[in-house]
């Protein structure tokens, strides 16, 4: 498990959905972790991939490949799950690849309606390698007054409770 260095503030974490580069800035990510099995919430949103329990708290896995209209992959070990500060607490997003700490050149991009990967989930977007890719905001991409929450925590909670 990776505990990610606040110290390294103007960086980005890059990760992959897909074949695709995306980013969270740095200060939204709390930690990194190799992929583990998930527990399949009925009636939730295509989006939500499962829960992952971490340490008894419950963490909803928010599906990008669904958010961005991308053919989802099975979850596979070598995945691994980016969890992203919220003010609900706590979600995580799956990565392909293993997440790199990459510095952008230069600042976030204010063109974003240019921007075909849903710039409504978007912080903005940067320059890593010479290359654009979107930067996510996490409050965006997990806004539970679209759903039933209080019902996963009760349903996740009833879990913990059976063991």
């Amino acid at each position: 498990m990776s505990v990610i260095d606040p110290a390294a503030e103007n960086s980005v974490l890059l990760f992959h959905v897909g074949d695709h580069a995306n980013a969270f800035d740095i200060s939204d990510i709390e930690r990194v972790l190799q992929a583990a099995a998930l527990v399949a919430v009925p009636d939730m949103p295509p989006y939500l991939e499962g829960l992952l329990n971490l340490r008894g708290e419950a963490v909803p896995v928010i599906n990008l490949h669904c958010r961005l209209s991308i053919a989802a992959p099975p979850l596979e070990p070598e995945n691994f799950f980016i969890i992203l500060k919220h003010s609900t607490g706590k979600i995580a997003v799956r990565s392909a690849a293993t997440p790199v700490i990459k510095e952008p050149e230069g600042d976030y991009s204010a063109g974003l309606m240019n921007y075909g990967a849903c710039p409504e989930l978007l912080k903005g977007v940067i320059k890593v390698d010479g290359v654009p890719v979107p930067v996510y905001n996490p409050e965006k991409l997990f806004q539970p007054d679209n759903l039933p929450w209080e019902s996963l925590k009760t349903f996740w909670n009833d879990i913990l409770a059976k063991g």
